[in-house]
């Protein structure tokens, strides 16, 4: 019998990022904005820039990059920046706790026999850190996101329980690579795997193609109105590309779920197996 695995995306499919971020964001540059006597627009603006010179709207170093900070001291400068991570920080511990049913289902899944592994563009060392601030790292034996400056035998290095995939940049822009690294690794068969993601082009329509089942966190797309006015706001995309996913066609071969805990009836269980060997109906 092939033994299930579940893979799964981070961002807007176990919490929603944008009502997380966004909020995190704006306390970020209303403190910037008050110590600094600038105007929000011109520092979003220049938060624009920064995050599409490096193609990340997380990128950890954006406020030493910001423009209007230049004239100020290295001193004053690094002050303020380390300030605005406290800041966010602070902020995101109010907005971040994964979605209604996730841990649970994920503790089912553990607990069933499905090995769980995630997916994300994000650096792996956000993915990492946030993961363990969700409470969820312990049930993922794999993670899989963007290499940056860590060399990737120290980062696996952090967990002897967990393998580490570190990927470049473009290897991400389709999730095809990473599943078909994965399914390398652990010599897996592509009918063995469950994929769920909030977005069909980068998420879903790989996992299919390779043979997996793919699964569209449909409800990944929901988010406060202001949440999306922020983020579109400094997003790297091209005007008009935010939430591009919306006019795409969804695959017929894909499943669509509203919650992240409608996986429990898409997957098909392993057997349980008891202490002498035999399985349980």
């Amino acid at each position: 019998m092939l033994y299930p695995v579940l893979i799964t995306d981070l961002d807007n499919t176990l919490y929603n990022w944008d009502d997380y971020f966004a909020p995190s964001f704006r306390a970020m540059v209303h403190f910037l904005s008050k110590e600094t006597g600038i105007d929000e627009d011109v520092i979003f603006s220049d938060y624009r820039y920064v995050y599409r010179e490096h193609d990340s709207i997380e990128f950890s170093k954006s406020t030493q990059e910001l423009a209007f900070l230049r004239d100020y001291s290295s001193s004053r400068r690094e002050k303020l920046a380390k300030t605005a991570a406290i800041v966010f920080g602070q902020t995101g511990r109010v907005y971040l706790h994964p979605y209604e049913g996730v841990l649970e289902t994920l503790s089912w899944a553990v607990r069933v026999g499905i090995k769980l592994i995630c997916v994300t563009n994000a650096p792996l060392v956000i993915a990492e850190n946030r993961l363990q601030r969700l409470k969820m790292s312990g049930y993922f034996s794999g993670l899989a996101g963007y290499l940056t400056d860590w060399k990737e035998t120290e980062f696996r290095g952090r967990s002897k329980k967990r393998i580490y995939w570190g990927l470049q940049k473009e290897e991400l822009n389709s999730k095809r690579v990473a599943y078909e690294k994965i399914a390398g690794t652990l010599k897996l068969s592509p009918k063995s795997m469950y994929i769920i993601g909030d977005n069909l082009e980068k998420d879903v329509e790989p996992a299919i193609d390779l043979g997996a089942i793919g699964i569209w966190a449909k409800y990944g797309k929901e988010c406060k109105p202001k949440s999306l006015e922020t983020i579109r706001k400094i997003s790297t995309l091209k005007k008009g590309e935010v939430n591009v996913e919306k006019k795409h066609a969804v695959p017929k071969k894909a499943i669509v779920v509203d919650k992240f805990k409608e996986i429990k009836k898409i997957i098909h269980q392993p057997p349980q197996i008891t202490l002498e060997g035999f399985e349980l109906d």
